[in-house]
């Protein structure tokens, strides 16, 4: 509708059609002309851009996401402790793949997910590398450490037999004499890698003659890991106290030697008996 004032203060209103056109007022009858109708409001366009309309907030980034990132990056500073590295790890890499899945169709989070899951199945792979490698080289000085304890535990055991030998003039009977006489401690009998030893028990094959160390051959062995010990090759002592290690089919060899003859023939018939170990008679 239009809606205007006549001259003599009349108000009118027409319809917008009358817009332009001429009529007369119905107080003083006076011929007026309509005013054309106001144009419709237009809003403006949209503003873009920096300076536009307020941004939209952006979608909360799921709970998740970030939890799988922060256990993966835990994980890492954990690896020195191994179990917890390696539980953070796994932890990190569940929870990233729950998180990737869930988040497929979200518009945040996602990203988060499947950088937690590659740090985390990384760390994993880490671990597994390391662990390939070293157990090997942990494997290899156990070894290495055992035969180094036989062999100490023979030259202890050859010290003290001379050392009862000065003081008695005469050679212990059995190996147990030693301890008796408390040249020795019962452990000084035993492999390090012997699991079932026991005071009383020796891991160590022992015959001697009743020669003094003047009187025998310094050559002749007197005692020997048994075969079981290490499984590639044993310790031994002489008589002398000399001891070292040899391979298996290196120490068959030396048993051949003469002086070896009544050391290899007495440690065969231990060794077809079937014994685990040689019985320390007090």
């Amino acid at each position: 509708m239009i809606t205007f004032n006549c001259t003599c203060g009349q108000s009118i209103e027409v319809a917008d059609d009358m817009g332009g056109k001429q009529g007369r007022c119905p107080k003083c009858g006076q011929v007026v002309t309509v005013p054309a109708a106001a144009p419709p409001a237009v809003s403006p366009p949209p503003m873009s851009g920096p300076w536009g309309a307020p941004p939209v907030a952006a979608a909360p980034i799921p709970a998740l996401s970030i939890v799988a990132l922060i256990l993966s990056l835990v994980a890492l500073p954990l690896l020195v402790l191994w179990g917890a590295g390696v539980l953070f790890s796994l932890a990190g890499l569940v929870v990233g793949i729950v998180a990737w899945v869930r988040s497929a169709h979200a518009k945040r989070g996602k990203g988060m997910a499947i950088a937690a899951t590659v740090v985390s199945g990384s760390t994993i792979l880490l671990v597994g590398v390391l662990i390939a490698i070293l157990i090997p080289v942990i494997g290899s000085a156990l070894g290495e450490a055992q035969k180094s304890s036989c062999q100490m535990n023979l030259k202890v055991i050859g010290g003290a037999m001379r050392q009862y030998e000065r003081s008695k003039d005469a050679v212990p009977a059995k190996p147990w004499d030693l301890v008796d006489a408390g040249y020795l401690p019962p452990s000084a009998f035993r492999c390090g890698g012997d699991k079932k030893w026991q005071e009383g028990l020796s891991s160590y094959f022992f015959q001697w003659s009743s020669q003094t160390s003047d009187e025998a051959n310094p050559r002749a062995m007197i005692a020997c890991d048994l075969k079981d010990n290490h499984g590639n090759g044993r310790a031994y002592l002489t008589r002398s106290g000399n001891v070292g290690w040899m391979t298996e089919d290196t120490f068959q060899t030396a048993l051949s030697q003469p002086e070896n003859a009544a050391f290899a023939a007495a440690l065969r018939t231990f060794e077809a008996a079937g014994a685990k170990h040689v019985v320390l008679h007090r």
